[in-house]
């Protein structure tokens, strides 16, 4: 799968990423103040849009699979409690369900300054 010009730039600052004995997984990304993705969102007062955080566990699940094909079907939860904003790094902790034809993409964001500041469950088809 060709990257958009986010995801790229996701893959460059993912850190620290770790399959756990339990299954899980984990990574870190630092959104350093020349992430694209604070272009117009907002001046002067930048914060991580959804879109990039919904991005980023896209991109840690292609990983985690192994697998560059994966179409994201249904958002089943998406909530932020806390916004990220320049340089935080942020750890995505998530699992991977693997249904007959669907893979479930349950993850949770947090900053060291903040538990749970987002939460994702996400149904994706492999093509």
């Amino acid at each position: 799968m060709p990257y958009s010009i986010i995801q790229s730039e996701l893959l460059k600052r993912i850190r620290d990423f770790q399959r756990h004995d339990d299954g899980s997984y984990s990574a870190a990304i630092t959104f350093d103040p020349a992430f694209t993705g604070f272009d117009g969102h907002f001046p002067g007062n930048p914060v991580v849009p959804a879109v990039c955080q919904l991005s980023a566990v896209e991109v840690l699940a292609h990983l985690a699979l192994g697998r560059e094909e994966l179409k994201l079907a249904t958002i089943s939860l998406m909530k932020f409690r806390a916004p990220l904003v320049p340089n935080d790094t942020a750890t995505f902790t998530f699992t991977l369900t693997q249904l007959e034809n669907d893979i479930i993409v349950k993850a949770d964001v947090s900053t060291l300054k903040q538990n749970n500041t987002s939460k994702f469950k996400l149904l994706f088809n492999p093509t």
